[in-house]
């Protein structure tokens, strides 16, 4: 949030955590309980899947390359 601040960006954002899947809004005090089975709460919840598969792909990516240049020295 700082640095979306910092670069003076209107980004909204939101966070889900993952045990209760509560969502949280910047600068609101309460958590968003949807139901389980809420269309929202589906979406959200897919959207974070993809974005946590994406990063351990990039992650994996990155770390193999890493790998390779320093069996290459």
């Amino acid at each position: 949030m700082q640095a979306i601040e910092q670069a003076g960006l209107d980004i909204k954002v939101i966070s889900l955590a993952k045990r209760e899947e509560e969502i949280f809004v910047p600068h609101q005090p309460k958590s968003i309980l949807l139901d389980k089975s809420d269309p929202a709460l589906r979406l959200i919840m897919e959207i974070r899947d993809e974005v946590h598969r994406f990063a351990i792909t990039y992650h994996r990516l990155l770390r193999n390359k890493a790998l390779l240049q320093d069996k290459t020295k």
